[in-house]
């Protein structure tokens, strides 16, 4: 999933991430793929719901709190029409 984020192929990231969920839905890493599927496909808000859910599985781990920051910040009104610009800015060709 993450891989098919970075290749911005989204549909697939996120059919993969649900796959992921749907065997271990308390693994850390299903929740950390839906979180990347979402941030890199304009969902900013599923994604802060996938990273806070990664941050409770393993509160230890601080990718997880650094990730759940980063998208808690996208969605707050200041940042959220920045992020929708970047990434429509990011779908233009050149």
């Amino acid at each position: 999933s993450t891989v098919l984020s970075q290749m911005k192929e989204a549909e697939r990231a996120h059919a993969h991430g649900e796959k992921a969920l749907k065997l271990d839905p308390e693994a850390e890493a299903s929740h950390w793929a839906m979180g990347i599927a979402a941030i890199t496909s304009g969902r900013p808000f599923l994604a802060k719901r996938h990273f806070r859910e990664a941050l409770r599985i393993d509160p230890t781990d601080p990718r997880n709190e650094e990730m759940f920051k980063v998208a808690d910040r996208m969605t707050r009104p200041t940042m959220l029409p920045f992020y929708y610009y970047s990434h429509l800015a990011n779908k233009v060709p050149g």
